[in-house]
Parts: structure tokens; sequence; C-alpha cells
């Protein structure tokens, strides 16, 4: 199963090869080979609702990062430019 939330994406994979019950969840950007996030869950439901939570937070993440490079600074004195 994926679940995409621009520009990311989870990969809810069952491990077959397990004795017990396991749920990879596995994050992405897209067009990226880099694994931001590789986490176990002993169920579908609960990789699904941590896939969630953890695009939700890289989203949030990235919204306040770009809010704070529109923030006016002065690099060289460390002081706000009016």
């Amino acid at each position: 199963m994926r679940i995409e939330r621009t520009p990311y994406f989870a990969d809810i994979l069952r491990d077959a090869r397990s004795a017990a019950p396991a749920w990879h969840c596995i994050i992405q950007a897209k067009g990226s080979d880099e694994i931001l996030v590789w986490r176990q869950y002993p169920t579908e439901e609960a990789a699904h609702r941590e896939a969630l939570a953890e695009l939700d937070e890289l989203l949030h993440r990235d919204r306040q990062r770009a809010g704070q490079l529109h923030l006016p600074m002065d690099r060289k004195h460390g002081s706000d430019v009016a």
C-alpha cells in the first residue's frame, strides 16, 4: 500500500519472512532514494496510522522551514532588517 502526500510517500509492506506479524513503514521523498523513516509495526492498521502521522510531521516541518526562509535577517550582524 502506498500513501502519498506530495512531496513524500509512505510504503506499507508486510514482512513475509517474519514469524510474528510485522509491517514496515518506509517513507521517502519523491525522486529520492534516501529513506527518511523506516519503522516496523505489529499490524497494518498501526503502520498506516503512524505513516499518516509521520507524513504530517514532515509536511509541518517543511512549512515551518519555508516560513523561516522568508524572515528578513542580516546574517552579518544577526539582527532583523527593517
